[in-house]
């Protein structure tokens, strides 16, 4: 597709990175979203590590690709959306514009993929999403006329098809099994309202055990930025003694210790402050990650890695050597993890 519809592109770099990392991670267990944000995790990495521009360049054109990337999580456009964009969301869906005898072929390699899943439960939910797919009228498959002329129609008569096939499955399901179907999809439907209710209070069950961890674990820790229960639980790890409080001025000397050491925020922009923290920790620790964390839902004037590049030169000018600066959009206890920082 990309091929056949190239000249209506763009950028056509920006897309072909965007069709190659759009599904790079793809574990049917995840489901979606989390494919696509792990999926655009390993693009950034790529974009820090081998993307070509300078900060402004690089920075325009992965936030992008990555909002495009994670866009596949429900395929859907706006107005404001680029034609790229519409185009590579097309491309991804243009297989459900198949022919019958083709996409029922599709259709059963999705099955084998959901192995995992139970028959009632697989043909539920399949069933209730192509359903309204086919049903609703007042939105598109396709971004785009050009792929909308082409392939809706015949989309939305597969989409009704497999849901009738799915439909007799499930009915030959029994009792029990449909029962339990529903109830799973009844609980799915609860989380997800927890998880907007969570987004909207800031209370979440992974923000109450990450800020047990903190007090848990024996981590020296510099946060720029916090929340209530971040800065409770630090608190509370200083009084047990199970992490360090640093006061200012820096000791110019400090004890050196091996392993790695972050230290995050938004940098927005890098100054003397952050230089002169980075500074003590370079010295105290083997090696250094100051991690510049995104939050996907702002908007930046400056970029990620217009700030990245910013305080990579101002670490070359004082020559710390063993200080990396890297963009992290997930959350920062995963790189943490990852690359096993102390």
């Amino acid at each position: 597709f990309f091929e056949e519809h190239v000249k209506l592109i763009s950028d056509a770099s920006s897309v072909s990175l965007a069709i190659f990392f759009h599904d790079i991670i793809y574990d049917p267990k995840a489901g979606s979203p989390q494919n696509e944000i792990d999926s655009a995790d390993v693009f950034d990495q790529f974009v820090q590590e081998a993307l070509p521009g300078d900060g402004n360049e690089r920075g325009f054109r992965a936030m992008k690709v990555r909002r495009w990337i994670v866009q596949t999580a429900h395929h859907k456009c706006t107005e404001d959306d680029e034609m790229d964009c519409k185009l590579f969301m097309d491309f991804d869906m243009a297989v459900l514009g198949r022919p019958w005898l083709q996409y029922e072929v599709y259709s059963q390699q999705i099955r084998h993929e959901y192995s995992h899943v139970s028959e009632a439960l697989y043909c539920a939910a399949r069933g209730a999403f192509l359903t309204s797919t086919a049903t609703d009228s007042g939105s598109k498959i396709f971004a785009t006329d050009i792929f909308r002329n082409e392939r809706e129609k015949q989309a939305a008569e597969n989409a009704a098809q497999e849901a009738e096939v799915l439909r007799a499955k499930l009915d030959s399901c029994s009792f029990l099994a449909r029962i339990g179907a529903r109830i799973a999809l009844r609980l799915k439907a609860l989380a997800s309202a927890n998880t907007c209710w969570s987004k909207l209070t800031g209370l979440s069950a992974v923000g109450l055990l990450a800020g047990s961890a903190i007090a848990a674990a024996p981590v020296h820790v510099m946060f720029g930025v916090g929340i209530p229960v971040s800065a409770a639980a630090g608190y509370l790890a200083v009084q047990l003694g199970t992490s360090t409080y640093i006061r200012q001025p820096l000791p110019t000397t400090p004890e050196p210790e091996s392993g790695l050491a972050l230290i995050a925020g938004s940098f927005n922009p890098p100054h003397q402050g952050h230089l002169e923290m980075v500074r003590y920790l370079s010295a105290r620790y083997e090696r250094v990650h100051a991690i510049i964390g995104v939050n996907p839902s702002k908007k930046y004037d400056v970029s990620p890695y217009e700030r990245q590049e910013l305080f990579r030169a101002m670490l070359k000018e004082v020559g710390l050597r063993n200080v990396d600066v890297i963009v992290v959009w997930s959350y920062i206890w995963k790189h943490a993890q990852q690359h096993g920082a102390k």
